[in-house]
């Protein structure tokens, strides 16, 4: 297999956008379905020349430098992984949702950017790629509507920030930042630090209420859902890769440690929220930091078990970020099959992805024992969120997608079905090269997964379950007829089981600081307003020639 193919699919995903911009101009509609296919496409042509080079790492070096470091472009188990779990998502985001052409040509080069920090071969690459990814989301959610919080852009802005320092360091004392290059002695505590400190910020995963939480708070989520499904994985990416660059492990064993309850401490914010959010979706939104809590508590253990069920965790975690926006206010067996999948009832891929999460928490011993009660914990509270659902008030203008929907829960609860034959293809190999064990540490290949603290059969027991439901589904109606399809008139929700937590100190420093804006006989000094007017109101020409030169003037 060339080294050239693992263009393929970041190209596709370009020349979809490209042409369903061009077709846009031209007058045609639907435009946003071409980009549906040419996602599915370069999905397809991810996992075929992985698969068809024999699983054998593939790296393609680009010519020319960035700031002096090579251009390296990757293929291995961990962007196959990553990549199928952007890329899976978004295809089903880009054939469900409408888009004009000009959001559908930003859509597809923000995906492109994210495929990319997948791909990436070095820290550099990944930072530059991520700033790419996080800007073009940033004009994607501004052409929907007003631009997002200000929690999103400067989380953003500081994890590139911060992992552009990572990568200068790595440069500076090991003489390169590839991830496969890269001397182990390299990755020391501050560098790793700032590795962690940019994958939190990316991916959302503080107990406070983040950019992932809050984005939900939007009139339209096409925008909001794709910017979860781009960027949450990349910060997951960056603590994988890091087992990479530490050799199979990270510096110190005090961070795995305090990652791990910082993982904890996520789930069990979210858990909170859940049980006592004041809207569905509210509601619904807490299962992503929730899953991602816990796949984040995986991911510290350093263990195989660990590593792989947190690719499982984070997938788990995609595909509610997919249902979120597609779930219709009306729709009553939809409406129970999201809360299903939401919290995590059998055989939902949320379901064995936590499961296996706590397994692999049990099996670690030692302080992440103690964790594993808090990540339990923190599932029982979303559960008992379930019984306030029917009650609570439906946003406006939700159901819009409710063709979607069931098509997403079927594709979800398959997939939970199909758990054995994910952690066979693509998270275990993620183990394998984070880490350098070979060693199964898991056994029922395609059927389930079994270890050493229990199993999930997920063929030969979650496959009966799911018939069962569909047959209970089709032959009960008064199942459905008991399930509200709103909340009744002049009833207030129900109180929550325990309140949500109240934001940190920290926390609110922040927000406040955020608040703070320049007086008024000042702002002329720095008014980033007036820059973007006069940005947007020139011809792209020039400016596409006034960034090159900047390009020159700074590379010489």
């Amino acid at each position: 297999m060339p080294t050239a193919s693992v263009l393929v699919p970041p190209g596709l995903l370009l020349a979809a956008g490209l042409l369903a911009w061009c077709l846009g101009r031209a007058g045609v509609r639907r435009v946003d379905l071409l980009l549906a296919g040419g996602t599915a496409l370069a999905l397809a042509s991810l996992l075929g020349i992985w698969f068809g080079a024999g699983r054998v790492a593939l790296e393609l070096n680009l010519p020319g430098s960035l700031a002096g470091a090579p251009l390296n472009l990757r293929l291995d188990a961990i962007t196959a992984a990553f990549g199928a779990i952007v890329l899976l998502p978004a295809a089903i985001l880009f054939s469900v949702q409408r888009r004009g052409y000009d959001e559908a040509a930003v859509a597809a080069l923000a995906a492109a950017a994210s495929l990319l920090a997948v791909e990436a071969a070095s820290v550099l690459l990944t930072a530059v790629a991520l700033s790419a990814c996080a800007s073009l989301v940033l004009v994607n959610l501004r052409q929907e509507e007003e631009g997002p919080r200000a929690t999103y852009w400067v989380s953003l802005s500081l994890a590139a920030l911060l992992l552009l320092w990572a990568a200068t360091v790595l440069e500076v004392i090991g003489g390169t930042s590839a991830y496969g290059a890269a001397p182990v002695t390299a990755l020391r505590v501050p560098v790793f630090v700032l590795l962690a400190a940019a994958a939190l910020l990316c991916s959302g995963l503080l107990p406070a209420r983040t950019w992932v939480s809050e984005i939900w708070a939007r009139g339209r989520l096409e925008a909001g859902a794709l910017a979860v499904v781009l960027l949450l994985p990349i910060g997951f990416l960056l603590l994988t890769r890091a087992y990479v660059l530490g050799a199979g492990q990270w510096p110190a064993v005090g961070l795995n440690v305090a990652l791990g309850v910082v993982g904890a401490g996520t789930a069990l914010a979210a858990g909170l929220r859940a049980q006592s959010a004041a809207s569905r979706r509210g509601f619904l939104a807490e299962g992503i930091p929730l899953s991602g809590g816990l796949a984040l508590l995986s991911l510290a253990l350093g263990t195989p078990f660990g590593i792989s069920t947190a690719v499982l965790c984070l997938a788990a975690g995609a595909t509610v970020a997919v249902l979120v926006p597609l779930l219709p206010a009306s729709g009553r067996p939809a409406a129970l099959l999201a809360v299903a999948l939401t919290v995590g009832a059998p055989p939902a891929l949320v379901f064995g992805s936590r499961l296996l999460a706590l397994q692999a928490t049990i099996e670690a011993g030692g302080v992440a024992s103690f964790l594993a009660l808090v990540g339990a914990a923190a599932w029982l509270l979303a559960v008992a969120g379930v019984a306030r659902l029917p009650r609570l008030p439906p946003e406006p203008g939700s159901g819009a997608h409710g063709l979607g929907a069931p098509a997403v829960l079927g594709l979800s609860l398959v997939s939970g079905v199909g758990l054995g034959a994910l952690e066979t293809l693509l998270a275990l190999p993620v183990a394998a090269q984070a880490i350098g064990s070979p060693t199964p540490v898991v056994s029922g290949g395609y059927i389930g997964v079994i270890t050493a603290s229990g199993a999930w059969p997920a063929l030969t027991l979650g496959g009966p379950l799911l018939l069962l439901a569909a047959v209970t589904a089709l032959l009960s109606r008064q199942v459905w007829s008991r399930w509200p399809a709103q909340a009744p008139a002049g009833h207030p929700p129900p109180a929550p089981l325990l309140p949500a937590l109240p934001a940190p100190r920290g926390a609110r420093l922040g927000a406040g600081l955020l608040r703070l804006r320049m007086p008024g006989q000042y702002r002329s000094l720095l008014d980033l307003a007036s820059v973007e007017r006069a940005a947007a109101a020139g011809h792209a020409w020039f400016w596409g020639a006034v960034t090159l030169a900047l390009i020159v003037a700074v590379t010489r």
